[in-house]
């Protein structure tokens, strides 16, 4: 990647909304699970080892920019985080395409609630949820 195009990514990230980043976050969750299937679907144990790294870093900042207290569900949310980071783990460790296919669809229905809440409430009201 050039220079110009990472400056301008940085940017772009530095400009963010906390509705943006989270929904960044999201969307970059899922290309990291879906692309974690394909590498397992390919036995390319190597790729998949790296998406499914990413993706339990992204659980993790998800996870700490979670403010559980701001709302009723922080709490279940919180606790579909850890089960998912820990099901990637296991996928990781015994190549076992079914739990990455089981996260990709929890946070599926996740990215999908995120973004139908992004588009219908004011940017005031999705703030709270995330210290971001």
């Amino acid at each position: 990647m050039n220079a110009a195009l990472k400056a301008y990514k940085r940017s772009a990230n530095q400009s963010a909304t906390p509705r943006q980043i989270v929904l960044m976050a999201y969307d970059r969750l899922m290309l990291d699970l879906e692309r974690a299937k394909a590498a397992q679907e390919e036995q390319n144990w190597a790729e998949a080892h790296n998406q499914l790294v990413h993706a339990q870093a992204l659980v993790t900042e998800l996870q700490i920019a979670l403010d559980v207290d701001a709302w009723d569900g922080g709490e279940r949310l919180y606790a579909i985080y850890e089960y998912v980071s820990q099901s990637l783990v296991k996928a990781n460790i015994n190549r076992n395409i079914t739990l990455t296919e089981e996260c990709l669809v929890l946070i599926g229905e996740i990215h999908e609630a995120w973004k139908a809440a992004a588009a219908s409430l004011p940017a005031e009201h999705m703030s709270g949820a995330f210290n971001a």
